[in-house]
């Protein structure tokens, strides 16, 4: 009985260990994309998406600060920034409650 404990012991342990590691990268890898990745998506995205508005609310060729601080534009990308903060915390929770419960799980 006591072999088998121990063997279920190192068996969770071992698991554990390759659960973390695979956590790691994929926290890595995850952190790269949002860095690099997506703000070029979201950048390439926006701007192709204003760039026949012209002048206007959304004009991305504002060069007065004034003008653009109470534009919609400023208001979109705040919103942009926001949505991206939101789903960053999302994913963060999400990967720390799976990590959770597998330890409970093994522990």
């Amino acid at each position: 009985m006591r072999s088998w404990r121990g063997a279920a012991s190192s068996c969770n342990a071992f698991a554990f260990a390759t659960f973390s590691s695979y956590v790691g990268v994929c926290v890595v890898q995850t952190s790269l994309f949002l860095k690099d990745s997506w703000i070029g998506i979201l950048r390439v995205g926006v701007r192709t998406s204003l760039r026949d508005v012209g002048r206007g609310w959304y004009n991305l060729q504002e060069n007065d600060w004034e003008v653009y601080q109470v534009s919609k534009l400023k208001k979109l990308l705040e919103m942009i920034k926001f949505s991206m903060q939101v789903l960053d915390v999302m994913v963060t929770q999400s990967d720390s409650q799976s990590f959770e419960i597998l330890k409970s799980i093994l522990m």
